[in-house]
This record gives C-alpha cells, sequence and structure tokens, in this order.
C-alpha cells in the first residue's frame, strides 16, 4: 500500500508486525544456548563437509610418479628454463 511521508499508519499496517518484523525469542533460549547450538550447527556443517570432501574420496587406483633429482630439474633445463613465457617474449 502506498503511503505518504508523514502519514499516521493503521495499527495493523505497522511494519513490526507484518510478516517480515522480527519474532519475539522464546524466554527459555538464553544468547548463550542459541550462540551454542549455532556453533552446533556449523560444526555439525563443516563437519559434513569435510567428510564429503576427504571420507567419502576414493583413493587414486595408482601411486603417483616420483621423478629423482628433485623433480627432473636438472634434466629439464632448470627452473628458469620452464616458466611461462608471457606474450612479450613471444616472437611473430
Amino acid at each position: 500500500m502506498r503511503r505518504n511521508f508523514g502519514d499516521t499508519l493503521h495499527e495493523q499496517e505497522d511494519i513490526v508486525l507484518s510478516m517480515w518484523g522480527p519474532d519475539p525469542p522464546p524466554p527459555d533460549i538464553t544468547p548463550q544456548l542459541a550462540l551454542k547450538r549455532l556453533m552446533i550447527a556449523f560444526g555439525g556443517f563443516t563437519g559434513l563437509f569435510l567428510f564429503v570432501k576427504y571420507g567419502i574420496q576414493p583413493s587414486p587406483p595408482a601411486i603417483r610418479r616420483q621423478y629423482p633429482y628433485d623433480g627432473l630439474v636438472q634434466e629439464l633445463g632448470g627452473l628458469e628454463v620452464n616458466k611461462a613465457r608471457s606474450e612479450d617474449d613471444v616472437v611473430t
């Protein structure tokens, strides 16, 4: 409903009483208990994520190849030679 600035609102049209207004907390839930439950929920979601990521992931069928001499750095010409070239270095 459209309103002009400064118009008084009807009691039922108040924003606080709408469905978007905040709910009063139950009297038996303290802020410390609410924080404890929130941290338990976050911990549960984090644990579930880590279980799905690392617990269910199958191990590779073979071990990774291991090269001698620090990964064949000497045989491939060193680290400086194997760096990616920039667009300025490319000659056309």
